[in-house]
């Protein structure tokens, strides 16, 4: 018994006629009824029910059946397996981001890549910007996902762009501002700015206040909250404004809060991917083929 009877006969069983399979597997009739014969003659058992040209399972060819299916697909497994290990596709890739709605536009291609790399698994891990900054720079992450600004401080970091995303000011429907088009910075001088703070998202809060200083004033911070579904609660109480993203709230944005644009040149961020230089993990490379600007 071979792989290649095996595989005859599963076709034979899956098509239930000698001439499909043949025709399906490229060979002649001849050779799978030989084939078929052969195993019978092996297995000294009849694995299937001749009657005027037409084929049925045995019930020991039933068993047979689902037995060579789990066996072929071991095999196959095992080939692949080995073949990773000889080209290093195998372990594990890290991934690590403040806000996994980052990687939101590129479920398919992380999907595809599993598809394509079984052996590599991907982890993720949502970290705040410093500690991915200080892990990616380590190498404990191997690819960081975040504004080029996080990773600025180490000149072995390599970044490349993903996309970019503009600033939304997030307000009740009964606050003035959700009947505007558009937000000006100045008009959100005077307004409380409902963020999470800085110690569970310093890289958010940061960035307000940068936002702000450019334009030679600080956002007047209500800042105690630890999730982003705190602040969009406050804002549906009418407390005041949250500053986000897209990828933030258009999961999950409440109907009786509005998004509107911040009209100020900063008013938006680029997100993109980060690596060390140095990281020697092999699934690296590979990745990095899979996600490309959107």
């Amino acid at each position: 018994m071979d792989t290649k009877q095996l595989e005859v006969f599963i076709a034979a069983a899956r098509y239930l006629s000698f001439t499909e399979t043949a025709a399906n597997l490229s060979i002649a009739q001849s050779t799978v009824s030989y084939s078929v014969s052969s195993l019978e003659n092996e297995l000294n058992t009849k694995l299937f029910i001749r009657n005027k040209g037409q084929l049925a399972l045995t019930q020991a060819g039933q068993t047979f059946y689902d037995d060579a299916c789990k066996m072929t697909s071991m095999m196959r497994q095992a080939v692949l397996h080995t073949r990773a290990e000889y080209t290093g596709t195998t372990g594990t890739l890290t991934i690590g981001f403040p806000h996994a709605q980052f990687l939101n536009d590129y479920v398919v291609q992380l999907q595809q890549f599993t598809e394509d790399h079984p052996f590599i698994e991907l982890l993720f891990t949502e970290l705040d910007s410093n500690t991915l900054a200080s892990r990616t720079s380590e190498g404990s992450i191997d690819i960081g996902v975040d504004r080029e600004i996080v990773f600025s401080r180490d000149s072995n970091i390599n970044w490349q762009f993903l996309f970019t995303e503009n600033f939304y000011a997030i307000v009740s429907e009964r606050h003035p501002f959700a009947k505007q088009d558009i937000v000006e910075l100045s008009q959100l001088r005077g307004e409380k700015i409902l963020a999470m703070n800085r110690e569970t998202n310093p890289g958010m809060f940061d960035m307000i206040t940068h936002l702000f200083m450019a334009y030679e004033t600080l956002p007047d911070f209500i800042a105690t909250a630890n999730c982003h579904e705190t602040t969009l609660m406050r804002a549906r109480m009418n407390e005041g404004v949250v500053i986000l993203m897209p990828s933030m709230f258009r999961d999950n944005m409440p109907d009786d809060l509005v998004a509107i644009p911040i009209n100020a040149p900063l008013a938006s961020h680029n997100i993109g991917l980060a690596w060390n230089d140095k990281n020697d993990n092999p699934a690296l490379p590979l990745f990095l083929e899979y996600i490309h600007t959107s």
